[in-house]
């Protein structure tokens, strides 16, 4: 390499400010020799200048600051992604769909199991509630507006035998009971409940009990075949329901029980009523008892 003046660079061209001093100037060591311009068009190789203590870095190390100018040959942070060039990772993490679907599937459920809870107790609550107003009826002797509704009773009756209460318990048994019309054996009025025995329609000898309380009609009860049924049996038009009420309120002047009350009243051909229809009404009282029995249609028999 040509040595350098303080009047001309290395090409030997000369200098516009020459350089204080006379001496040559020296060549900087370890920049190595540069290609000549055959060796650039050819795509030689530079020759390799000796491996020195590499200079200061300043500036960023990695990549470049978006808007400004970077190092360059130098790239992002090894292993991280982003915009090219780059230093900090800008890469979106993408939604997990399935996680999302378990935490909607997961409130779902909660909100279910609750709505499941509520239900529950609101269904516990009214059944209480129901079992309380069973047991309460069923402690009352007297005939409840649930009952006078089942009975379509508007007279306030406090019993059956008040009012239209036995004629319409007895159209009830009719209805419920099999048979056109139905044919029974007996018929009892309690103040708030009744009892029915009835023949089978198509088997003569047989015989069922039925209940009725709270406005239902329970499933029959068989009692024992009597072969004697067909000529015990009586139709429920055969009785004047109104009637027997009129004789059941004065009941208590008729027996001579000033403090008595009606326990029951019993309808049926009894073994001593010559095949008619006999209504028998007990009282009784801490003092006293006794029934009177009545025809179908009303008419006092006698007293006991």
């Amino acid at each position: 390499m040509p040595s350098m003046t303080n009047a001309s660079n290395q090409w030997g061209q000369p200098r516009s400010t020459p350089i204080p001093g006379g001496e040559p100037v020296a060549a900087p060591p370890d920049l190595g020799t540069p290609m000549t311009p055959s060796q650039f068009i050819g795509g030689g190789q530079t020759p390799q200048a000796p491996m020195g203590t590499p200079p200061p870095m300043t500036g960023m190390p990695y990549g470049q600051a978006p808007g400004m100018g970077g190092i360059p040959g130098m790239g992002g942070i090894p292993g991280m992604g982003g915009m090219p060039g780059a230093g900090f990772p800008s890469t979106r993490r993408r939604r997990n769909i399935g996680g999302t679907i378990f935490v909607w599937a997961m409130i779902l459920l909660t909100l279910g199991g609750v709505g499941v809870g509520v239900w529950a107790a609101v269904k516990g609550v009214s059944t209480a509630n129901d079992a309380t107003e069973r047991a309460n009826q069923l402690s009352d002797p007297h005939l409840s507006n649930d009952d006078r509704t089942a009975l379509g009773l508007t007279g306030g009756e406090q019993n059956l035998w008040e009012g239209e209460g036995m004629a319409r318990m007895a159209a009830v048994f009719d209805a419920s009971i099999a048979g056109e019309p139905t044919n029974f054996t007996q018929i009892t009025f309690y103040s708030d409940y009744s009892f029915a025995i009835a023949q089978h329609p198509t088997v003569p000898n047989q015989l069922d009990q039925y209940g009725w309380r709270l406005g239902v009609v329970d499933p029959p009860t068989p009692q024992s075949n009597d072969d004697d049924a067909p000529n015990m049996v009586f139709t429920i038009d055969q009785v004047n329901w109104s009637a027997i009420a009129g004789v059941a309120a004065q009941a208590n002047s008729l027996l001579g029980i000033t403090d008595g009350e009606i326990s029951h009243i019993m309808v049926d051909k009894g073994i001593f009523s010559d095949g008619n229809v006999t209504v028998r009404i007990y009282v009784t009282s801490p003092r006293a008892s006794g029934y009177i029995e009545v025809a179908a249609d009303g008419t006092v028999l006698a007293t006991y």
